[in-house]
């Protein structure tokens, strides 16, 4: 949801919860900051990660894994872009690409910028759309199953 709030109104209470002084706090906002692709929230991140001592290793780590969340989330959309001016050739290996790395439930939000529907116009193959639509199930079942078995332990 914040995902599709104004970035003018969301960057500033991220970017100030990350200078909080209790490391849980910092770990947790770091976490959710590694969703919203703000230019702000990846310089607090990349600062985060950079400058946590070594008795706040979770937090560097989870400053690194939003950076790498953001990394992949740009990468999706200059493939979603490149799509379309991509031959039917490299349209295929564009596709496998997007539906390896980004996260499959956004990429199945119409509402989000990274709606997998947007490459879908009437010159797409419907193999293409199948093959999106059977591989995001599947995503999303094995995300599933991860967190209940994360939430028996």
């Amino acid at each position: 949801a914040l995902r599709r709030l104004d970035p003018t109104i969301v960057a500033p209470s991220i970017v100030e919860r990350m200078a909080i002084a209790l490391s849980s706090g910092r770990e947790s906002v770091a976490e959710v900051a590694g969703w919203l692709l703000i230019p702000e929230i990846t310089e607090a991140l990349g600062r985060l990660a950079e400058h946590e001592h070594d008795r706040l290793l979770n937090v560097r780590r989870v400053a690194l894994d939003a950076l790498e969340r953001q990394r992949r989330e740009q990468m999706v959309y200059t493939l979603l872009e490149e799509f379309s001016y991509a031959k039917p050739a490299h349209q295929w290996a564009i596709l496998v690409a997007i539906l390896e790395i980004a996260d499959p439930y956004l990429l199945d939000d119409r509402e989000d910028p990274l709606c997998i529907e947007q490459i879908f116009t009437e010159s797409v193959p419907y193999a293409f759309v199948h093959h999106a639509e059977a591989v995001l199930e599947k995503r999303k079942q094995e995300e599933s199953r991860a967190n209940r078995s994360r939430n028996f332990r």
